[in-house]
């Protein structure tokens, strides 16, 4: 009588049994070893603010720290002391970012739309890509 042995190798098993024994050793290692981490109590003195994201915490932030009216000039700036941006902007395109911005800078402060100038500089730096055509 042939033993478990022979029937796998007869039916060419190895490789689905250790496939078996891998996924065994991973659930008894995920058993032992936790994946997260204790949160640390907050240091004396400090405040702790619960049921806030840290993305709005930055969002707040920046809308604190940072006027809608010096938006478009703060992101091309920024743009400009990126290395990597920087060197892949042909001069072309960073002139057209330099005239949206001075677009932008010229309306009346009741009139600008610094999310529209935004979006005009953001589409200017990745425009969209063309659709796949068939051949």
């Amino acid at each position: 009588e042939p033993g478990l042995a022979s029937l796998v190798r007869r039916y060419r098993l190895a490789g689905a049994l250790a496939g078996l024994v891998l996924l065994a050793g991973l659930h008894v290692w995920r058993s032992v070893v936790p994946f997260h981490v204790q949160p640390t109590p907050p240091a004396p003195g400090t405040e702790v603010v619960p049921g806030r994201p840290s993305e709005e915490g930055l969002l707040h932030l920046l809308r604190r720290s940072l006027p809608a009216a010096d938006l478009a000039r703060t992101c091309l700036d920024t743009w400009r002391e990126d290395p990597g941006i920087a060197r892949r902007v042909p001069p072309d395109i960073l002139h057209r970012l330099q005239e949206v911005v001075r677009r932008e800078e010229a309306l009346r402060p009741r009139d600008r739309d610094p999310a529209g100038a935004y979006r005009e500089l953001s589409r200017l730096l990745h425009p969209p890509r063309p659709p796949w055509k068939s051949t």
